[in-house]
C-alpha cells in the first residue's frame, strides 16, 4: 500500500492538483487523468470496480496534506503568540 501512496503523491504533484480543495471540489478531469496515469504506471494493480482504490488514495492524500498544513499553521501561530507575550514581559521588566 505504501508504494501506491508514493505513486499517488507523484501523480498529484505532477498534475498540479489544488491541495487546498477537498476531493469533491477538485476538477473531475484532473481526477480522471490521475486515474489514467496510475493505471498506466501500474498495469498489474487491481484497482477495483470504479477505480475505488485510486480514488480512496487521492482522498486520503488530500486530507493528510490539509491536516499537515493546518497543524503546521497552528503551531506557528502558537509560537508567535508565545514570543510576543515574552517580548511584552521583557519590555515591562526593563521599563520598571
Amino acid at each position: 500500500m505504501s508504494c501506491f501512496k508514493s505513486e499517488i503523491r507523484f501523480i498529484i504533484t505532477s498534475l498540479n492538483f489544488n491541495l487546498e480543495l477537498q476531493y469533491h471540489d477538485q476538477d473531475i478531469s484532473l481526477i480522471a487523468k490521475a486515474i489514467d496515469k496510475f493505471r498506466k504506471r501500474n498495469p498489474n494493480t487491481p484497482v477495483g470496480e470504479g477505480c475505488w482504490l485510486v480514488k480512496y488514495l487521492i482522498v486520503k492524500y488530500l486530507q493528510h496534506h490539509r491536516d499537515y498544513k493546518n497543524r503546521k499553521d497552528k503551531n506557528n501561530k502558537n509560537k508567535n503568540t508565545e514570543e510576543s507575550e515574552e517580548g511584552k514581559k521583557k519590555s515591562i521588566h526593563f521599563t520598571l
